[in-house]
């Protein structure tokens, strides 16, 4: 007999190893082997309703499972018939709603207090079932719903599509028994039916549903949900949550393929402002808001009549407590092109508070509106036609907008927020700023900091304060620091450098018989260090002397910088001479190694051959300072300190054609002029050189 068997096993799977190489797959020897049928399903519970039952059971965590298999009957012991398959979900359920006797399409519900038996059973892929006598029987008696709530329902289903996200609103019921909404939803490409996915509490009509793909169409529906329903016998039974009729199906879809964002409902400046007032509609008391439809969008393009905002939708949010969390409570979907909108909510009280945002077809939502209320503890309106510009004064941005909200809002001050992006990083630079326009109509700040850097653009927001309450920020404006021409850089590590000495002479570190001090080379070494902005260009010039200052040298080592700078862009090429006076802003980093040092600036060549000032070959009128450049207080991260070193004067600019020119007598335009610049160091320490502004006047 074991001979037998022996060889029984080994053809058997030499059959099945011929059969496994013969392509695989489902077919493979696992896949005949696994003779094993589905597991049972877990907690199965019912929830009678009137003439129906909803069942619930917990999805099987075997991955070869597709479906469930829902079986009812009118005793335990047998005779249970098949009624409804139901596919793999994350919160599986069915709602038995009774045969279709009639045969019109439509249950006809379960009888009323009478006992239904369930069981449910899964199924894979391959057809295995789990064992309909393994499956355990659960029953549930339905029943009449209290107060004639048996066909209980919702109205006025919106939805709005917005990126990955759809969201969904419907009326409130006014009935004792709601304990809740049931929300389900199915996929359109999806074989599975409705799944719920959410229950909402009995004040809150919304809900938003996320993670969407923006390649599916999703269909919504909204059920009452009670806990209690009568016994044949007139006694009130809790079952859980039992369900009133389901809305009719409403679907959505999320989108993501424009990038235009409007601005918030009331946002412009001719728009009627948010309002909020105490009304009554079919018999019921509440607040009705009112706002504009928006003018343009975030990027400063106007929003026509006919543009997307046209199919979007309007959200509507509220909130008991100002500064607490909003929920939706309302959507107006395809708002059109009316310039004014309302809303009626009938549960508000004179205490809710009420915002709005606007979303548009291609799921792009605003930023939410002013916060409006019935009573008058509300941050004040948000502030409007905010414009930034480059400042008159080197290095400033102004920033102005109309006062027009402050009338009559008692607006109590302002605060200023900055960032160098547009979408975050608004950080307040000013609170109760004051206004530098003598217009009562407009309000002006001129920001002035050392930290705005030339070339940068930056970007400005402004709030209003009314009682210690603060607006929502206004819609973004952005500058580069001003003036707005006529400002050139020049760079550090850009400039010529020039060893000063007398052609010839011997190196000796004395004072010659003249008295006239000498400089010799080299004194000075030179480097260049990369920093990051707000440094301009990419980084700094560092000048290290050689040796101190002594009594051999009066007036210390002397290094010579110049640059070439583009006057034809300033005056043109058909001027006919004149003159350009320029501020001069110097930009150096400083800190506990740097030291003090003269600098003189000049747009001729300052002699090198004799001291600055007493030269009789090359006359100098230009700029002279002393600058201690010692910062012992620096910190990181590193940041430029401006100074203003005094004003230039270029002469006989495009005037080198004039006979009586003192230079170059007869030459023609030149495009250029050279800006000479000595550095003599008079104390311990290095200079860092970041660059020189020229704001020309």
């Amino acid at each position: 007999m074991s001979r037998i068997t022996l060889s029984f096993v080994i053809s058997l799977l030499i059959a099945l190893l011929g059969f496994s190489g013969c392509g695989g797959g489902d077919e493979s020897i696992e896949s005949l082997l696994d003779v094993r049928n589905p597991s049972v399903v877990n907690n199965i519970s019912a929830y009678p309703s009137y003439k129906r039952v909803r069942l619930t059971w917990v999805q099987s965590t075997d991955s070869s499972i597709i479906g469930y298999n829902v079986y009812r009957s009118s005793a335990n012991s047998g005779g249970f018939t098949l009624i409804s398959s139901v596919g793999q979900m994350a919160t599986p359920y069915f709602q038995d709603e009774g045969p279709d006797n009639d045969s019109d399409g439509i249950p006809d519900g379960l009888t009323n207090n009478i006992t239904h038996f369930y069981k449910v059973t899964a199924f894979d892929k391959t057809g295995r079932e789990t064992p309909l006598s393994l499956a355990a029987a659960v029953s549930a008696i339905p029943g009449q719903l209290p107060n004639n709530s048996a066909n209980l329902a919702v109205s006025n289903v919106n939805v709005y599509g917005g990126r990955n996200e759809i969201y969904v609103s419907w009326d409130r019921l006014d009935h004792e028994n709601v304990f809740g909404y049931n929300v389900y939803r199915s996929v359109s490409s999806g074989s599975s039916g409705f799944e719920l996915i959410g229950l909402t509490p009995k004040n809150q009509n919304s809900f938003v549903d996320g993670g969407l793909s923006p390649f599916e169409s999703y269909i919504y529906q909204i059920a009452p949900a009670v806990s209690e329903i009568d016994t044949v016998t007139g006694d009130r039974l809790s079952t859980g949550l039992l369900e009133g009729r389901r809305t009719e199906s409403h679907a959505a879809r999320t989108k993501d393929n424009d990038s235009t964002v409007p601005k918030p409902p009331s946002s412009s400046p001719t728009s009627n402002p948010m309002q909020a007032s105490k009304v009554s509609q079919n018999g019921r008391e509440g607040v009705q808001i009112q706002f504009s439809r928006p003018t343009s969008n975030t990027d400063g393009t106007i929003i026509a009549d006919n543009d997307d905002i046209v199919s979007g939708g309007y959200i509507i949010y509220r909130s008991g407590v100002l500064l607490s969390e909003y929920k939706i409570i309302g959507i107006i979907e395809n708002p059109g092109s009316q310039p004014n909108v309302s809303f009626f909510d009938p549960w508000g009280t004179v205490t809710d508070y009420y915002k709005v945002k606007i979303g548009d077809n291609f799921g792009n939502l605003s930023d939410a509106s002013d916060i409006v209320s019935i009573s008058s503890n509300v941050p004040p309106p948000t502030v409007k036609s905010l414009n930034a510009t480059s400042g008159q004064g080197f290095g400033s941005i102004e920033i102005a907008w109309s006062e027009s909200v402050s009338q009559g809002q008692g607006i109590d001050s302002y605060s200023v927020y900055r960032s160098e992006s547009l979408n975050h990083g608004f950080a307040p630079i000013a609170h109760n700023v004051v206004d530098q326009d003598p217009d009562p109509n407009f309000f002006k700040y001129t920001d002035t900091s050392a930290a705005l850097n030339i070339g940068t653009t930056y970007y400005y927001k402004v709030a209003a304060i009314k009682s210690s309450l603060e607006s929502s920020l206004s819609a973004a404006t952005a500058a580069r620091p001003g003036p707005a021409n006529g400002i050139r850089s020049l760079e550090g590590e850009n400039a010529v450098k020039f060893d000063s000495y007398i052609a010839g002479a011997t190196k000796i570190a004395r004072t010659p018989p003249d008295q006239r001090p000498q400089y010799w080379p080299t004194h000075f070494d030179t480097q260049h260090i990369g920093l990051p902005t707000p440094f301009s260009g990419n980084g700094v010039l560092w000048i290290r002397p050689t040796k101190g200052p002594g009594q051999d040298i009066t007036l210390g080592e002397r290094i010579d910088l110049s640059w070439q700078v583009d006057i034809q862009a300033l005056v043109g090429s058909e001027g006919t001479g004149g003159t350009i006076s320029a501020d001069v802003y110097m930009s150096s980093l400083d800190d506990n190694t740097t030291g003090q040092y003269r600098i003189l600036i000049d747009d001729r060549e300052i002699d090198r051959n004799r001291a600055p000032g007493q030269s009789e070959i090359i006359p100098f009128n230009g700029i002279q300072a002393e600058v201690n450049f010692q910062d012992s207080t620096f910190s990181t991260p590193l940041r430029p300190t401006r100074r203003l070193l005094g004003t230039l004067i270029f002469e006989n600019i495009n005037d080198y054609g004039n006979v009586n020119h003192p230079i170059g007598q007869g030459s023609n335009f030149a495009g250029t002029e050279t800006v000479w610049m000595s550095i003599i160091h008079t104390g311990a320490g290095d200079l860092k050189l970041d660059n020189l502004y020229l704001v020309i006047h």
